[in-house]
């Protein structure tokens, strides 16, 4: 997902963020496409039973985003973060559905479609807001990541972010009496307590990092934790969320896996991640949101057009390799030229803070 600001970077997060986007690649490829949803004609049954986990790197990533744009909002002014952010997820996504679109157009057939008009609502990345089909399905994430902006940006607004710590335990008791005594629709909607745990958890985690542990933080964090636990197996217990979660999981697997989450974001807390705390992990870090946004739709029309005359092994590396080198090439060419003219625009434009 999105990266931190430049002034302090944490190599060891450009890694994980890395590897939840390639944990939640190979879950689509070797198992939601064609064990879960029907979206792709090839199987890989033995790789699957292995990386159906792979959907926990969602939940990673929201851990890392707490973490991040925490640090993001705490360095910059209500006009200096919307200008981050901004420039930060649309020039790649405005690329990412305009390049999705035209594929699927060419080679989607009748399983993957798009019009004109669900293309353009897509680009402003509101959509679901609207009740607009995904042009591809993995954006439904950047519309938790926007609310979660939202929220830090209305804390912003009111000059209270040195108050970031007793809002993180308002979000938190709120989204405990949502989760367990039923949504209120406009208030579930915006405070999302299915996901909210792992964004306070790594704001948490970034407020450890900055002034160190106290009992406050440690409730907090037994909190998120606690809550986190408990949305794992109502996932896996009702409906399932966002197609992630599959009846064959196993509660004492995914707790345990997002357990070690934790455990690593408690390491990195605590300045004790230096094994994976290094520079070049920067590019990992940079091709992470590009990966993930052209790698499903995308993927799968490939695998649909080509399986047939390629071995699904090769095809698989095949397909993989293309969107690693399409991230570099969207990170390099886009991203890197088009986000510095997007920012100096919005400078002129944006009032000053």
């Amino acid at each position: 997902m999105p990266a931190e600001s430049k002034s302090e970077r944490f190599h060891e997060i450009d890694l994980l963020r890395f590897l939840a986007a390639f944990a939640v690649l190979l879950f689509h490829y070797t198992w939601r496409g064609w064990s879960a949803d029907n979206m792709s004609d090839v199987s890989f049954t033995g790789l699957g039973e292995f990386f159906k986990y792979g959907y926990l790197g969602v939940h990673l990533f929201f851990i890392i985003s707490g973490f991040v744009i925490l640090m993001t909002a705490m360095n910059k002014d209500l006009t200096g973060f919307t200008i981050s952010r901004i420039t930060r997820l649309f020039p790649a996504y405005w690329f990412a559905v305009s390049l999705t679109a035209l594929v699927t157009l060419w080679i989607g057939g009748t399983r993957y479609q798009v019009d004109i008009k669900q293309y353009l609502i897509n680009l402003t990345m509101l959509h679901r807001f609207v009740n607009v089909p995904s042009v591809d399905g993995v954006y439904w994430s950047l519309v938790v990541e926007l609310k979660f902006y939202l929220l830090i940006f209305l804390i912003i607004l009111i000059n209270h972010i040195r108050y970031i710590q007793w809002y993180l335990f308002g979000w938190l008791a709120a989204s405990l009496i949502l989760f367990h005594f039923g949504h209120i629709p406009v208030i579930g909607f915006f405070l999302f307590p299915e996901w909210s745990s792992y964004f306070i958890a790594g704001a948490v985690f970034f407020l450890i990092r900055r002034e160190g542990m106290d009992r406050y933080k440690f409730i907090l964090l037994l909190g998120a934790y606690y809550l986190s636990m408990q949305t794992l197996y109502a996932s896996l217990h009702g409906p399932p969320n966002n197609g992630h979660a599959v009846e064959t999981d196993t509660y004492l697997i995914i707790a345990a896996l997002v357990s070690l989450f934790y455990l690593i974001f408690i390491a990195i807390a605590f300045g004790k991640a230096h094994i994976i705390n290094r520079p070049g992990f920067v590019l990992l870090g940079a091709l992470t949101y590009p990966v993930y946004l052209i790698h499903q739709n995308i993927g799968f029309m490939l695998f649909n057009v080509f399986n047939t005359s390629a071995n699904k092994y090769i095809l698989l590396a095949a397909v993989t390799g293309l969107m690693l080198l399409g991230a570099w090439l969207i990170h390099t060419q886009i991203e890197k030229r088009f986000a510095p003219v997007l920012k100096r625009a919005l400078i002129r434009v944006l009032p000053k803070s």
